[in-house]
């Protein structure tokens, strides 16, 4: 620590103590949020789909298009995206919510991605506090 007067105590404490700790923490945050998705991806990718209706695609196709991005929010913030690349982009609301089939019928709802994101929301917070430790 550098020898300081107390007039500039406040600029020692911050530029010493304060700026590291907070980059610490930044990173901590980021590196959970991170973790997260991680899981939420791979839990979306290990889902088992009804495939009620008549395709082209191989199995396992959809599962392989799912990913995450992230972005800085603001000067401390990070976010993380979950979605599904193109062209199988086109599926998700499908399976998510259900769909007429050429019968008539409706297919039922596969609640995946609701379920996933809302494991998600349960182990953000946990993962953060793991990752400052």
């Amino acid at each position: 620590m550098a020898d300081c007067d107390v007039e500039s105590l406040a600029a020692v404490l911050e530029e010493e103590i304060l700026k590291p700790f907070v980059g610490d923490m930044r990173q901590a945050n980021k590196a959970g949020i991170q973790k997260t998705m991680k899981q939420m991806v791979k839990e979306t990718k290990a889902a088992k789909f009804d495939h009620a209706y008549p395709s082209a695609r191989p199995h396992g196709t959809y599962q392989s298009h799912i990913a995450h991005t992230g972005e800085p929010v603001g000067t401390d913030g990070w976010k993380e995206t979950w979605h599904v690349r193109a062209p199988e982009h086109r599926l998700t609301h499908l399976l998510a919510d259900g769909h007429a089939t050429v019968d008539g019928k409706r297919t039922k709802a596969n609640p995946f991605l609701r379920d996933a994101r809302d494991n998600a929301d349960r182990n953000v917070l946990k993962n953060i506090e793991e990752e400052m430790t």
